[in-house]
């Protein structure tokens, strides 16, 4: 599952906001960290559940229209679920900050 959020974290970098500023690099362009979020899903056997994950300051390069390079970091601390509720939602998000999963107190 871990690697399956990691994918789709990955895929959906290339789907995120930035600013409309041009830095001082020419290509370098500051993500907004304000309106950005990466949507996650996590499917298993019988299931799936989805949710966000906030950003962190983060910059993408592009290089003839394409993205080229750059630096993207996920806020895991800010991981949330968004398809269950009151207990069921708090035991699924303390897993995925657990070090069973993303470890969170580990890296934060």
């Amino acid at each position: 599952m871990k690697k399956t959020i990691l994918a789709i974290a990955f895929a959906a970098i290339t789907s995120i906001s930035f600013a409309n500023e041009k830095q001082k690099t020419g290509e370098t362009y500051k993500v907004n960290t304000t309106s950005s979020t990466i949507d996650w899903l996590g499917k298993k056997i019988g299931g799936q559940h989805n949710g966000k994950i906030l950003l962190k300051p983060s910059h993408l390069m592009v290089k003839d229209g394409m993205i080229s390079g750059g630096k993207v970091v996920l806020d895991m601390a800010s991981i949330t679920n968004e398809d269950l509720s009151g207990d069921s939602k708090a035991k699924l998000v303390g897993h995925l900050k657990s070090d069973d999963f993303f470890g969170v107190e580990s890296f934060g």
